[in-house]
Protein backbone atom coordinates (compact mmCIF):
# COMPACT_ATOMS: atom_id res chain seq x y z
CA UNK A 1 0.00 0.00 0.00
CA UNK A 2 3.12 2.08 0.76
CA UNK A 3 4.98 1.51 -2.79
CA UNK A 4 1.49 2.30 -4.16
CA UNK A 5 0.79 5.58 -2.96
CA UNK A 6 4.78 7.18 -3.30
CA UNK A 7 3.89 6.31 -6.67
CA UNK A 8 0.72 7.85 -6.99
CA UNK A 9 2.80 10.43 -5.32
CA UNK A 10 5.57 10.94 -7.81
CA UNK A 11 3.08 10.59 -10.89
CA UNK A 12 1.00 13.65 -9.19
CA UNK A 13 4.74 15.44 -8.26
CA UNK A 14 5.83 14.97 -12.24
CA UNK A 15 1.91 16.56 -13.31
CA UNK A 16 2.72 19.54 -11.51
CA UNK A 17 5.96 19.99 -12.52
CA UNK A 18 5.27 20.16 -16.23
CA UNK A 19 1.97 21.63 -16.16
CA UNK A 20 3.29 24.54 -14.27
CA UNK A 21 6.55 24.35 -16.67
CA UNK A 22 4.39 24.59 -19.83
CA UNK A 23 2.66 27.85 -17.59
CA UNK A 24 5.90 29.21 -16.85
CA UNK A 25 6.83 28.95 -20.97
CA UNK A 26 3.82 31.39 -21.75
CA UNK A 27 5.40 34.14 -23.80
CA UNK A 28 3.39 36.58 -22.49
CA UNK A 29 1.37 35.94 -18.82
CA UNK A 30 -2.29 36.80 -18.65
CA UNK A 31 -4.40 37.03 -15.74
CA UNK A 32 -5.58 33.75 -16.49
CA UNK A 33 -1.71 32.59 -16.55
CA UNK A 34 -1.68 34.37 -12.64
CA UNK A 35 -4.74 32.49 -11.81
CA UNK A 36 -3.54 28.97 -12.86
CA UNK A 37 0.11 29.17 -11.35
CA UNK A 38 -2.00 30.08 -8.05
CA UNK A 39 -3.96 26.76 -8.09
CA UNK A 40 -1.68 24.90 -8.41
CA UNK A 41 -0.14 26.00 -5.58
CA UNK A 42 2.71 27.95 -6.29
CA UNK A 43 3.61 30.75 -3.73
CA UNK A 44 4.16 34.68 -4.34
CA UNK A 45 7.24 34.96 -4.31
CA UNK A 46 7.58 32.44 -7.49
CA UNK A 47 4.64 34.16 -9.23
CA UNK A 48 5.93 37.80 -8.55
CA UNK A 49 9.60 36.35 -9.81
CA UNK A 50 7.77 35.05 -12.98
CA UNK A 51 6.22 38.68 -13.12
CA UNK A 52 9.11 40.85 -13.16
CA UNK A 53 11.09 38.70 -15.48
CA UNK A 54 8.04 38.08 -18.34
CA UNK A 55 6.34 40.29 -20.99
CA UNK A 56 2.50 40.60 -19.92
CA UNK A 57 -0.75 41.36 -21.30
CA UNK A 58 -2.35 42.02 -18.08
CA UNK A 59 -5.92 43.55 -17.34
CA UNK A 60 -5.81 45.83 -14.13
CA UNK A 61 -9.19 46.99 -14.77
CA UNK A 62 -10.93 47.20 -11.08
CA UNK A 63 -13.63 44.87 -12.11
CA UNK A 64 -10.93 42.47 -12.61
CA UNK A 65 -8.80 42.96 -9.86
CA UNK A 66 -11.39 42.39 -7.72
CA UNK A 67 -12.55 38.87 -9.40
CA UNK A 68 -8.68 38.17 -8.90
CA UNK A 69 -8.90 38.72 -5.11
CA UNK A 70 -11.86 36.99 -5.00
CA UNK A 71 -10.21 33.72 -6.28
CA UNK A 72 -6.84 33.99 -3.55
CA UNK A 73 -4.52 36.16 -5.36
CA UNK A 74 -2.88 38.05 -2.78
CA UNK A 75 -2.42 41.60 -2.81
CA UNK A 76 1.06 41.60 -3.40
CA UNK A 77 1.15 39.75 -6.59
CA UNK A 78 -1.75 42.08 -7.77
CA UNK A 79 0.73 44.90 -6.90
CA UNK A 80 3.03 43.46 -9.35
CA UNK A 81 0.67 43.29 -11.84
CA UNK A 82 -0.05 46.71 -11.46
CA UNK A 83 3.34 47.37 -11.48
CA UNK A 84 4.22 45.34 -15.10
CA UNK A 85 1.46 46.79 -16.69
CA UNK A 86 2.37 50.68 -16.11
CA UNK A 87 6.63 49.66 -16.73
CA UNK A 88 5.41 48.37 -20.01
CA UNK A 89 3.38 50.98 -21.12
CA UNK A 90 6.15 53.45 -19.83
CA UNK A 91 8.74 51.61 -22.16
CA UNK A 92 6.29 51.88 -24.74
CA UNK A 93 6.23 55.45 -25.00
CA UNK A 94 10.07 56.05 -24.06
CA UNK A 95 11.91 57.91 -26.79
CA UNK A 96 15.37 55.65 -27.76
CA UNK A 97 18.72 56.62 -26.79
CA UNK A 98 21.06 57.21 -29.34
CA UNK A 99 20.63 57.44 -32.82
CA UNK A 100 17.46 55.55 -33.46
CA UNK A 101 16.12 54.93 -36.88
CA UNK A 102 13.15 52.45 -37.96
CA UNK A 103 11.44 52.38 -41.28
CA UNK A 104 7.86 51.52 -41.84
CA UNK A 105 5.17 50.83 -44.59
CA UNK A 106 1.68 50.38 -43.33
CA UNK A 107 2.31 47.88 -40.11
CA UNK A 108 5.81 46.80 -40.82
CA UNK A 109 8.48 48.01 -39.37
CA UNK A 110 12.65 47.39 -39.28
CA UNK A 111 15.00 49.47 -36.63
CA UNK A 112 17.85 50.02 -39.06
CA UNK A 113 21.52 49.95 -37.48
CA UNK A 114 24.43 52.18 -38.61
CA UNK A 115 26.84 51.52 -41.53
CA UNK A 116 29.62 54.39 -42.33
CA UNK A 117 30.05 56.43 -45.33
CA UNK A 118 33.29 56.41 -47.25
CA UNK A 119 33.26 60.30 -49.18
CA UNK A 120 35.41 60.53 -52.24
CA UNK A 121 36.11 63.80 -54.16
CA UNK A 122 35.88 63.63 -57.83
CA UNK A 123 37.15 66.26 -60.61
CA UNK A 124 35.73 64.11 -63.39
CA UNK A 125 34.08 67.03 -64.96
CA UNK A 126 36.85 69.04 -65.29
CA UNK A 127 37.68 66.79 -68.25
CA UNK A 128 34.32 67.34 -69.44
CA UNK A 129 34.22 70.48 -72.22
CA UNK A 130 31.17 72.18 -71.17
CA UNK A 131 32.06 72.54 -67.86
CA UNK A 132 35.93 73.25 -68.14
CA UNK A 133 38.50 73.51 -65.51
CA UNK A 134 36.35 75.86 -62.86
CA UNK A 135 33.49 72.76 -63.04
CA UNK A 136 32.89 72.92 -58.89
CA UNK A 137 34.38 68.79 -57.54
CA UNK A 138 31.83 66.50 -56.99
CA UNK A 139 30.99 64.10 -53.45
CA UNK A 140 31.23 60.31 -53.87
CA UNK A 141 29.66 58.57 -50.97
CA UNK A 142 29.84 55.28 -50.96
CA UNK A 143 28.46 52.26 -48.57
CA UNK A 144 29.80 48.93 -48.67
CA UNK A 145 28.13 45.89 -49.85
CA UNK A 146 25.64 45.52 -52.68
CA UNK A 147 22.48 45.38 -50.26
CA UNK A 148 21.71 46.21 -47.09
CA UNK A 149 21.20 43.87 -44.54
CA UNK A 150 17.81 45.11 -43.43
CA UNK A 151 14.74 45.44 -46.14
CA UNK A 152 10.97 46.24 -46.23
CA UNK A 153 8.69 44.87 -48.58
CA UNK A 154 6.07 47.54 -50.68
CA UNK A 155 3.40 46.19 -52.41
CA UNK A 156 0.50 48.11 -51.86
CA UNK A 157 2.31 51.28 -53.32
CA UNK A 158 2.44 52.93 -49.84
CA UNK A 159 4.79 55.87 -49.02
CA UNK A 160 7.53 55.01 -46.50
CA UNK A 161 7.25 56.43 -42.60
CA UNK A 162 10.49 57.06 -40.66
CA UNK A 163 11.25 57.51 -36.82
CA UNK A 164 14.20 58.91 -35.29
CA UNK A 165 15.66 60.39 -32.84
CA UNK A 166 18.13 62.19 -35.17
CA UNK A 167 17.05 66.11 -36.29
CA UNK A 168 15.46 65.93 -39.43
CA UNK A 169 17.78 69.27 -40.43
CA UNK A 170 20.95 66.27 -40.63
CA UNK A 171 19.03 63.66 -42.70
CA UNK A 172 18.86 63.21 -46.39
CA UNK A 173 17.42 60.12 -48.17
CA UNK A 174 19.22 59.02 -51.01
CA UNK A 175 18.49 56.01 -53.45
CA UNK A 176 22.00 54.51 -54.62
CA UNK A 177 23.52 53.11 -57.12
CA UNK A 178 26.03 50.22 -57.76
CA UNK A 179 29.35 50.43 -58.52
CA UNK A 180 31.59 47.74 -59.75
CA UNK A 181 33.81 47.58 -56.97
CA UNK A 182 30.62 46.21 -54.88
CA UNK A 183 29.81 49.65 -52.89
CA UNK A 184 26.40 51.85 -52.97
CA UNK A 185 26.65 55.31 -53.93
CA UNK A 186 25.36 58.23 -54.63
CA UNK A 187 26.78 61.79 -56.39
CA UNK A 188 26.32 65.10 -54.08
CA UNK A 189 27.24 68.20 -56.34
CA UNK A 190 27.52 71.05 -53.61
CA UNK A 191 25.03 69.71 -51.33
CA UNK A 192 22.57 68.57 -54.00
CA UNK A 193 21.78 65.11 -54.86
CA UNK A 194 19.71 63.98 -57.99
CA UNK A 195 18.84 60.73 -55.75
CA UNK A 196 17.47 62.17 -53.22
CA UNK A 197 13.48 61.11 -52.23
CA UNK A 198 11.36 64.18 -50.83
CA UNK A 199 9.35 64.08 -47.43
CA UNK A 200 5.55 65.54 -47.74
CA UNK A 201 5.44 65.96 -43.90
CA UNK A 202 7.29 66.18 -40.67
CA UNK A 203 6.54 65.99 -36.96
CA UNK A 204 6.97 64.77 -33.62
CA UNK A 205 5.55 61.41 -31.75
CA UNK A 206 4.17 61.92 -28.23
CA UNK A 207 7.67 60.02 -27.07
CA UNK A 208 9.41 63.09 -28.81
CA UNK A 209 10.78 61.23 -31.45
CA UNK A 210 10.60 62.86 -35.48
CA UNK A 211 8.54 61.66 -37.74
CA UNK A 212 8.83 61.90 -41.55
CA UNK A 213 7.27 60.90 -44.50
CA UNK A 214 7.83 60.51 -48.13
CA UNK A 215 5.78 62.59 -50.85
CA UNK A 216 5.86 59.48 -52.84
CA UNK A 217 5.56 56.01 -52.72
CA UNK A 218 8.87 54.10 -52.61
CA UNK A 219 10.19 52.01 -55.47
CA UNK A 220 12.31 48.84 -55.54
CA UNK A 221 16.11 49.33 -54.27
CA UNK A 222 18.58 50.51 -52.11
CA UNK A 223 17.94 53.76 -49.94
CA UNK A 224 20.03 55.12 -47.29
CA UNK A 225 19.88 57.58 -44.37
CA UNK A 226 22.16 59.50 -44.57
CA UNK A 227 23.49 61.78 -41.46
CA UNK A 228 25.29 65.06 -41.31
CA UNK A 229 27.72 65.98 -38.38
CA UNK A 230 25.86 67.57 -35.28
CA UNK A 231 26.57 71.05 -34.75
CA UNK A 232 26.98 72.38 -31.20
CA UNK A 233 27.89 75.71 -29.89
CA UNK A 234 27.01 77.04 -32.30
CA UNK A 235 29.92 76.61 -34.88
CA UNK A 236 29.03 78.85 -37.77
CA UNK A 237 31.83 77.78 -40.05
CA UNK A 238 30.86 74.27 -40.16
CA UNK A 239 27.31 75.81 -40.52
CA UNK A 240 28.30 77.59 -43.51
CA UNK A 241 30.51 74.48 -44.52
CA UNK A 242 27.61 71.76 -44.36
CA UNK A 243 25.60 74.35 -46.63
CA UNK A 244 27.77 74.52 -49.18
CA UNK A 245 28.60 70.93 -49.50
CA UNK A 246 27.13 67.86 -48.04
CA UNK A 247 28.98 65.90 -45.46
CA UNK A 248 28.23 62.62 -43.93
CA UNK A 249 29.82 59.79 -42.32
CA UNK A 250 27.39 57.48 -40.96
CA UNK A 251 23.83 56.27 -42.69
CA UNK A 252 21.46 53.73 -42.13
CA UNK A 253 20.72 51.93 -45.12
CA UNK A 254 17.36 49.60 -46.21
CA UNK A 255 15.84 47.81 -49.14
CA UNK A 256 12.98 48.00 -50.89
CA UNK A 257 11.67 45.64 -52.52
CA UNK A 258 8.04 44.23 -54.18
CA UNK A 259 6.93 47.00 -55.75
CA UNK A 260 4.60 47.33 -58.86
CA UNK A 261 6.18 49.97 -60.38
CA UNK A 262 9.41 49.64 -62.57
CA UNK A 263 12.63 49.79 -60.51
CA UNK A 264 13.51 53.86 -61.57
CA UNK A 265 17.35 54.00 -62.31
CA UNK A 266 19.52 56.53 -61.52
CA UNK A 267 20.14 58.70 -64.08
CA UNK A 268 19.98 62.52 -64.11
CA UNK A 269 21.93 64.20 -67.64
CA UNK A 270 24.54 62.43 -70.03
CA UNK A 271 26.21 59.13 -69.83
CA UNK A 272 29.75 61.15 -69.07
CA UNK A 273 28.29 62.77 -65.95
CA UNK A 274 26.55 60.22 -64.33
CA UNK A 275 28.52 56.76 -65.20
CA UNK A 276 29.87 55.89 -61.32
CA UNK A 277 33.08 53.25 -63.31
CA UNK A 278 34.41 56.46 -65.65
CA UNK A 279 33.60 59.17 -62.50
CA UNK A 280 35.65 56.98 -59.78
CA UNK A 281 38.49 56.74 -62.32
CA UNK A 282 38.58 60.72 -62.04
CA UNK A 283 38.07 60.99 -58.12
Amino acid sequence: MGLFMNRILLSLLCFLFFFSTNILAVEKITNESILQMSQIGLDDTLIIAKITNSESAFNTSPNELIKLKEQGISSNVLSAMIKAEADAEKAKNAKPEGNFVEIAIDDKKVQLGEVSVEMQTSHRKRWIPVYGSFASPEIFAFINGKKAPKSLTNTNDKQLTIHTTINPTRIKLVKLGQHRSGKRYTVFSKNKTDTEVAFSSLGQTKNGMYEMRTAAPVDNGEYALLISPEIKGGNSLLKFALKQQFISQTAFDFSINGHNQNVQEINTATKEETDPDSAFDQI
